[in-house]
Protein backbone atom coordinates (compact mmCIF):
# COMPACT_ATOMS: atom_id res chain seq x y z
CA UNK A 1 0.00 0.00 0.00
CA UNK A 2 1.23 3.35 -1.03
CA UNK A 3 0.81 6.12 1.96
CA UNK A 4 1.32 10.17 0.56
CA UNK A 5 1.78 11.70 3.81
CA UNK A 6 -1.46 12.25 4.81
CA UNK A 7 -3.57 9.29 5.02
CA UNK A 8 -3.53 6.23 7.30
CA UNK A 9 -5.62 3.44 8.47
CA UNK A 10 -7.23 2.49 12.04
CA UNK A 11 -6.73 -0.74 13.79
CA UNK A 12 -9.07 -3.03 16.62
CA UNK A 13 -8.16 -1.65 19.92
CA UNK A 14 -5.07 -4.14 21.29
CA UNK A 15 -3.65 -5.03 17.87
CA UNK A 16 -0.40 -3.54 18.52
CA UNK A 17 1.10 -5.27 21.88
CA UNK A 18 0.27 -2.98 24.75
CA UNK A 19 1.14 -3.48 28.67
CA UNK A 20 4.66 -4.83 29.05
CA UNK A 21 3.97 -8.40 26.72
CA UNK A 22 6.88 -9.21 24.93
CA UNK A 23 6.76 -9.05 20.81
CA UNK A 24 8.39 -9.45 17.58
CA UNK A 25 6.70 -7.34 14.56
CA UNK A 26 7.92 -7.46 10.69
CA UNK A 27 7.66 -4.70 8.46
CA UNK A 28 8.87 -4.53 4.50
CA UNK A 29 8.40 -1.40 3.97
CA UNK A 30 10.36 1.68 1.43
CA UNK A 31 9.92 5.74 2.21
CA UNK A 32 10.42 8.62 -0.56
CA UNK A 33 13.45 9.41 1.70
CA UNK A 34 14.49 10.60 4.84
CA UNK A 35 11.77 11.55 7.58
CA UNK A 36 9.97 10.64 10.56
CA UNK A 37 7.29 8.20 8.78
CA UNK A 38 5.10 6.39 10.90
CA UNK A 39 4.54 2.72 10.33
CA UNK A 40 2.79 1.15 13.00
CA UNK A 41 1.54 2.73 16.30
CA UNK A 42 -0.53 2.29 19.76
CA UNK A 43 -0.77 3.98 22.40
CA UNK A 44 -1.09 7.19 24.12
CA UNK A 45 1.33 9.45 22.65
CA UNK A 46 3.05 12.00 24.96
CA UNK A 47 3.55 9.51 27.68
CA UNK A 48 6.69 8.27 29.22
CA UNK A 49 6.52 4.26 28.26
CA UNK A 50 2.75 4.29 27.23
CA UNK A 51 3.37 4.20 23.57
CA UNK A 52 4.50 1.45 21.28
CA UNK A 53 5.31 2.74 17.62
CA UNK A 54 7.71 1.89 15.08
CA UNK A 55 8.73 4.87 12.36
CA UNK A 56 11.94 6.04 10.27
CA UNK A 57 13.95 8.15 12.14
CA UNK A 58 17.06 9.26 9.55
CA UNK A 59 18.76 8.61 6.64
CA UNK A 60 20.70 5.55 8.62
CA UNK A 61 18.30 4.41 11.56
CA UNK A 62 14.59 3.25 12.11
CA UNK A 63 12.94 3.74 15.35
CA UNK A 64 10.94 1.75 18.01
CA UNK A 65 9.73 4.42 20.75
CA UNK A 66 8.34 3.75 23.66
CA UNK A 67 8.22 7.53 24.60
CA UNK A 68 11.49 8.91 25.92
CA UNK A 69 12.61 4.99 26.12
CA UNK A 70 13.80 3.81 22.54
CA UNK A 71 15.49 1.52 20.25
CA UNK A 72 17.15 3.46 16.68
CA UNK A 73 18.68 -0.24 15.00
CA UNK A 74 20.88 1.24 11.80
CA UNK A 75 19.96 0.56 8.32
CA UNK A 76 22.98 -2.04 8.12
CA UNK A 77 24.39 0.23 5.12
CA UNK A 78 20.95 -0.13 3.31
CA UNK A 79 18.84 3.01 1.75
CA UNK A 80 15.41 4.20 3.13
CA UNK A 81 14.23 4.34 -0.45
CA UNK A 82 15.45 0.79 -0.50
CA UNK A 83 12.43 -2.18 0.02
CA UNK A 84 14.04 -3.75 3.71
CA UNK A 85 12.27 -5.84 6.27
CA UNK A 86 12.68 -4.41 9.80
CA UNK A 87 12.04 -6.34 12.69
CA UNK A 88 11.46 -5.09 16.02
CA UNK A 89 11.92 -8.10 19.48
CA UNK A 90 11.06 -7.21 22.57
CA UNK A 91 11.53 -9.64 25.38
CA UNK A 92 10.26 -8.84 28.52
CA UNK A 93 12.92 -11.06 30.58
CA UNK A 94 15.78 -9.16 28.85
CA UNK A 95 15.46 -6.15 26.18
CA UNK A 96 15.16 -5.46 22.83
CA UNK A 97 16.64 -5.99 19.45
CA UNK A 98 16.54 -4.66 16.39
CA UNK A 99 17.14 -6.07 13.00
CA UNK A 100 17.30 -5.27 9.19
CA UNK A 101 17.03 -7.72 6.73
CA UNK A 102 17.98 -10.67 8.97
CA UNK A 103 20.65 -8.72 10.67
CA UNK A 104 20.87 -7.76 14.41
CA UNK A 105 22.34 -4.02 14.02
CA UNK A 106 21.19 -2.88 18.00
CA UNK A 107 20.21 -4.48 20.69
CA UNK A 108 19.55 -2.69 24.39
CA UNK A 109 19.23 -4.17 27.67
CA UNK A 110 16.16 -4.14 30.04
CA UNK A 111 15.55 -0.61 31.25
CA UNK A 112 12.76 1.24 31.89
CA UNK A 113 9.20 -1.40 31.83
CA UNK A 114 6.87 -0.54 29.37
CA UNK A 115 3.10 -0.02 29.94
CA UNK A 116 1.69 0.95 26.40
CA UNK A 117 -2.07 1.74 26.33
CA UNK A 118 -4.23 -0.12 23.96
CA UNK A 119 -5.77 2.53 22.09
CA UNK A 120 -4.62 4.42 19.07
CA UNK A 121 -3.55 1.49 17.04
CA UNK A 122 -3.13 2.80 13.12
CA UNK A 123 -0.90 1.75 10.27
CA UNK A 124 0.47 4.32 8.10
CA UNK A 125 0.68 6.90 11.10
CA UNK A 126 2.27 6.99 14.82
CA UNK A 127 2.34 10.45 16.71
CA UNK A 128 0.80 13.67 15.75
CA UNK A 129 2.33 14.41 11.60
CA UNK A 130 4.33 11.22 11.38
CA UNK A 131 2.39 10.37 9.05
CA UNK A 132 3.98 8.12 6.19
CA UNK A 133 5.37 8.31 2.94
CA UNK A 134 6.73 5.32 0.83
CA UNK A 135 5.57 1.87 0.77
CA UNK A 136 4.16 -0.90 3.07
CA UNK A 137 4.29 -3.93 1.75
CA UNK A 138 3.36 -6.34 5.13
CA UNK A 139 3.26 -6.20 8.24
CA UNK A 140 3.18 -8.88 11.42
CA UNK A 141 2.87 -8.78 14.51
CA UNK A 142 3.47 -11.16 16.88
CA UNK A 143 2.90 -11.42 21.10
CA UNK A 144 5.37 -12.74 21.88
CA UNK A 145 9.50 -13.06 21.20
CA UNK A 146 10.36 -15.22 18.67
CA UNK A 147 13.29 -17.68 19.19
CA UNK A 148 16.30 -17.11 16.17
CA UNK A 149 14.92 -20.26 14.54
CA UNK A 150 11.20 -19.11 14.39
CA UNK A 151 12.05 -15.87 13.35
CA UNK A 152 14.87 -16.93 10.73
CA UNK A 153 11.60 -19.22 9.00
CA UNK A 154 9.69 -15.73 9.23
CA UNK A 155 12.53 -14.37 7.50
CA UNK A 156 12.44 -16.99 5.05
CA UNK A 157 9.17 -17.00 3.81
CA UNK A 158 9.43 -13.10 3.38
CA UNK A 159 12.50 -13.31 1.16
CA UNK A 160 10.91 -15.90 -0.67
CA UNK A 161 7.94 -14.20 -0.87
CA UNK A 162 8.72 -10.76 -1.96
CA UNK A 163 11.66 -12.15 -3.79
CA UNK A 164 14.58 -10.32 -1.16
CA UNK A 165 16.57 -13.03 -1.08
CA UNK A 166 19.60 -10.99 -2.66
CA UNK A 167 19.85 -9.22 0.23
CA UNK A 168 18.23 -11.11 3.34
CA UNK A 169 19.77 -13.04 5.65
CA UNK A 170 17.28 -14.90 7.15
CA UNK A 171 19.46 -16.65 9.70
CA UNK A 172 21.46 -13.85 10.40
CA UNK A 173 24.62 -15.70 9.88
CA UNK A 174 26.14 -13.61 7.77
CA UNK A 175 25.38 -15.08 4.56
CA UNK A 176 22.59 -13.83 2.50
CA UNK A 177 19.70 -16.18 1.55
CA UNK A 178 21.37 -17.00 -2.75
CA UNK A 179 24.33 -17.90 -1.05
CA UNK A 180 23.17 -19.48 1.73
CA UNK A 181 22.18 -23.05 0.93
CA UNK A 182 20.48 -23.36 4.74
CA UNK A 183 19.28 -20.06 4.90
CA UNK A 184 16.80 -21.02 7.66
CA UNK A 185 19.35 -22.11 9.80
CA UNK A 186 22.35 -20.08 10.84
CA UNK A 187 24.68 -23.45 11.90
CA UNK A 188 24.71 -24.65 8.10
CA UNK A 189 26.23 -22.14 5.17
CA UNK A 190 26.89 -24.95 2.26
CA UNK A 191 25.80 -29.13 2.23
CA UNK A 192 28.16 -30.65 3.84
CA UNK A 193 30.43 -32.86 1.31
CA UNK A 194 29.49 -36.43 0.67
CA UNK A 195 33.33 -37.75 0.49
CA UNK A 196 33.41 -36.91 4.11
CA UNK A 197 30.91 -38.97 5.20
CA UNK A 198 33.49 -41.51 5.55
CA UNK A 199 36.04 -39.41 7.05
CA UNK A 200 38.13 -42.51 8.44
CA UNK A 201 38.57 -43.99 4.67
CA UNK A 202 39.46 -40.55 3.53
CA UNK A 203 42.18 -40.33 5.93
CA UNK A 204 43.69 -43.98 5.48
CA UNK A 205 43.82 -43.27 1.83
CA UNK A 206 46.15 -41.25 -0.20
CA UNK A 207 45.31 -38.07 -0.63
CA UNK A 208 46.64 -36.03 -3.70
CA UNK A 209 47.40 -32.04 -3.86
CA UNK A 210 48.28 -30.18 -6.71
CA UNK A 211 50.54 -27.12 -6.30
CA UNK A 212 51.15 -24.22 -8.41
CA UNK A 213 53.69 -21.82 -6.48
CA UNK A 214 57.24 -20.13 -6.98
CA UNK A 215 60.10 -21.07 -5.38
CA UNK A 216 61.65 -23.69 -4.37
CA UNK A 217 59.05 -25.78 -2.03
CA UNK A 218 60.29 -29.17 -2.40
CA UNK A 219 64.44 -28.85 -2.20
CA UNK A 220 64.82 -29.87 -5.37
CA UNK A 221 66.58 -26.40 -6.44
CA UNK A 222 63.61 -25.99 -9.14
CA UNK A 223 61.93 -22.39 -8.00
CA UNK A 224 59.09 -22.97 -10.02
CA UNK A 225 57.26 -26.13 -8.07
CA UNK A 226 54.67 -27.33 -10.20
CA UNK A 227 53.02 -30.64 -10.04
CA UNK A 228 50.52 -33.23 -8.18
CA UNK A 229 52.32 -34.64 -5.30
CA UNK A 230 50.81 -37.13 -3.44
CA UNK A 231 50.85 -36.99 0.12
CA UNK A 232 49.92 -37.82 3.54
CA UNK A 233 47.41 -36.39 5.45
CA UNK A 234 49.41 -35.22 7.79
CA UNK A 235 52.53 -35.00 6.23
CA UNK A 236 53.79 -31.09 6.50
Amino acid sequence: VYFDGDDYFNLPTGTVPFGNSSYTVFIIADAIGAGAYGMLGSGSYGTTSKVNAFRYYTTTQMSNYWWANDLYPTMNGRLVTDPNVFTFEYDNTWGRRGYVNGTETLNKALGAVRDSTDTANTVGKTSGSEYMRGDIGEIIVFNTALSGADRGTVNRYLATKWGFTSFMDSDGDGWVDTDDAYPADPDRVVPWPSQLDNISGLLASNLQLWLTATGDHNGDGDTNDTGETDRSPFDT
